[in-house]
């Protein structure tokens, strides 16, 4: 994940703004994905985080949006080109009030409810989709996290390579 802002509209975008912004948040994405692969010739799991932005679009961030819907046609690519190693990739556009997304105006009282609504969307409640993509078979309890119960519980293995339970 990685993600940076350049926020201009169209019209006052620099080259310079839209290439960093595709370079940290596409090709930044790209070069972690090729040189990970060359190890996981065994099997393993990627997940691309996009945004909301790229389905929506966002006032002033064109270079944004374009380079997080990319991440989601590298994934899908990536899971064609690494199906027969075993390896998943998957891409996710999550929301959740952090830094980048504080700035959202709030003029209006119509405005500030929103904003206290999204303001409840915490990027800890994404961790636990993010899991279910990554371990094997864990499509089953992203579609139970989606329908807002509890996943069944699965074991993980942690960075030592011991394995540790988890009802994430």
């Amino acid at each position: 994940n990685a993600g940076i802002l350049r926020d201009r509209t169209m019209a006052k975008m620099s080259v310079e703004d839209w290439q960093a912004v595709l370079n940290v948040n596409l090709t930044g994405v790209f070069l972690c994905c090729k040189y990970g692969l060359e190890i996981m010739r065994d099997g393993g799991a990627i997940v691309g985080l996009g945004s909301i932005s790229a389905f929506h679009g966002s006032f002033g961030q064109a270079n944004y949006a374009a380079a997080k819907l990319g991440i989601v046609g590298l994934s899908k690519s990536i899971a064609l080109d690494m199906q027969k190693f075993g390896v998943r990739s998957n891409a996710v556009a999550p929301f959740a009030w952090t830094r980048m997304v504080g700035t959202i105006p709030e003029v209006t009282p119509e405005d500030k409810r929103r904003v206290e609504g999204l303001k409840k969307l915490v990027p800890e409640k994404i961790a636990p989709f993010v899991v279910a993509l990554l371990v094997p078979g864990g499509a089953g309890a992203l579609m139970t996290l989606r329908l807002g119960d509890a996943p069944p519980p699965f074991d993980l293995a942690d960075l030592s390579g011991k394995r540790v339970s988890s009802d994430a």
